[in-house]
C-alpha cells in the first residue's frame, strides 16, 4: 500500500484553515435552519386534560364556596334614623317643589299632579295658606306642615346620611 504524505502544517498566510471553518459555519446554520423548518412538538394530551380540569374544578369551587372578596355580602340594613333622614329629604324636596309652584302662580297647587309630587305622596291644603305633605317608607310614616320652617323640619338629615356614607 502506498501511503499518501501528510499534510505539512498549516503556515500564518494558509488559506486553508479558513476554508474549513467557512464550510462547517456553512453546515451548521443549514442545519439550525432545517431545525427551525420542524414545527414544535405539540404539548402532551394529558397535559391538555389537566389544565382544563383544574380550571373547571377552580371555577366550581369559586361559585360554591363565593368567597367574600369575589362575592360581597348584602348592605347592612339602613338603621331608623337613617331612614327617616332618608324621609325627611324627600319631603324636603316636594316643599321646595310647592314653594316653586306658589312663587310661580301666586297660589298653592291644589292637587298632588298639580305640585308636580310623587303619585303617592299625600298633599292637602286645609287653608288658602297652609299645606301638609305625608310620605311613608315602610312602616315609617312623616307628616309635614307648612306651619314649620322646611329647614327646622329637615333637621340634621344630610349629616346623618353624610355619616351613613363614610362607615
Amino acid at each position: 500500500m502506498v501511503q499518501q504524505p501528510a499534510a505539512p502544517p498549516p503556515q500564518p498566510g494558509d488559506r486553508r484553515a479558513l476554508a474549513d471553518a467557512f464550510d462547517t459555519l456553512v453546515k451548521s446554520e443549514a442545519q439550525r435552519k432545517a431545525d427551525e423548518a420542524l414545527p414544535p412538538s405539540p404539548p402532551a394530551r394529558g397535559l391538555r386534560w389537566f389544565i382544563l380540569g383544574a380550571l373547571l374544578i377552580g371555577s366550581i369551587s369559586v361559585l360554591v364556596l363565593q368567597p367574600a372578596w369575589l362575592f360581597p355580602g348584602p348592605p347592612a340594613p339602613e338603621t331608623t334614623q337613617v331612614q327617616e333622614a332618608s324621609l325627611r329629604l324627600v319631603i324636603y324636596r316636594d316643599i321646595q317643589r310647592v314653594e316653586a309652584y306658589r312663587r310661580t302662580n301666586g297660589r298653592l297647587p291644589l292637587t298632588v299632579t298639580e305640585a308636580g309630587l310623587p303619585a303617592d305622596t299625600r298633599y292637602t291644603v286645609p287653608t288658602v295658606d297652609s299645606y301638609t305633605i305625608s310620605e311613608s317608607s315602610g312602616p315609617l310614616r312623616l307628616t309635614y306642615k307648612s306651619t314649620v320652617a322646611p329647614a327646622d323640619f329637615l333637621g340634621n338629615a344630610y349629616a346623618l346620611i353624610r355619616a351613613r356614607s363614610r362607615k
